[in-house]
């Protein structure tokens, strides 16, 4: 129970941390117009992230010697202590700790979304064409009727 319990910790500080980075990557994404800031924290998130692939090897080692399927499975099926009840707790808080994480990952990806139409709106205006999400015109014939390319004029 105690190897589980390490476990569990280990998944709750790897998480904890990558809420908060997730927590400045989305404010960088409102803040910062020259992206130095969320290149930043999208570099301080990528060690995590391999930290993640780690623990969850551990975690699958550790449970196939337990013949179980997930870690809740495990603590559940344990007699009651004071461990398992300490192993639930923390298996509740990683939880929460991860639908955080969930909605900071969905508010971040729509931030950035955003900042795509932001930046095609942009372009639009600045070469007065509609143009495709790789900048080329939405179809050929109007290309032809233009002229000329997209990036062809100073602007």
């Amino acid at each position: 129970m105690r190897e589980a319990i390490k476990v569990i910790r280990k998944q709750m500080l790897l998480n904890t941390r990558l809420l908060e980075l997730f927590e400045a990557l989305r404010e960088a994404l409102r803040t910062d117009t020259s992206g130095k800031s969320v290149s930043r924290a999208v570099q301080q998130m990528e060690p995590l992230l391999s930290e993640f692939a780690k623990l969850e090897r551990e975690q699958q080692k550790f449970l196939g010697e337990r013949q179980k399927n997930n870690m809740w499975e495990f603590v559940q099926a344990q007699p009651s202590s004071v461990e398992r009840d300490v192993a639930l707790r923390l298996l509740q808080q990683l939880g929460d700790v991860q639908q955080r994480l969930r909605s900071e990952s969905e508010e971040s990806r729509l931030l950035l979304a955003r900042s795509k139409e932001f930046v095609d709106f942009h372009m639009n205006v600045l070469s007065e064409t509609q143009a495709g999400t790789t900048y080329g015109p939405q179809d050929a014939e109007r290309e032809r009727e233009r002229g000329m390319r997209l990036f062809d004029q100073n602007v």
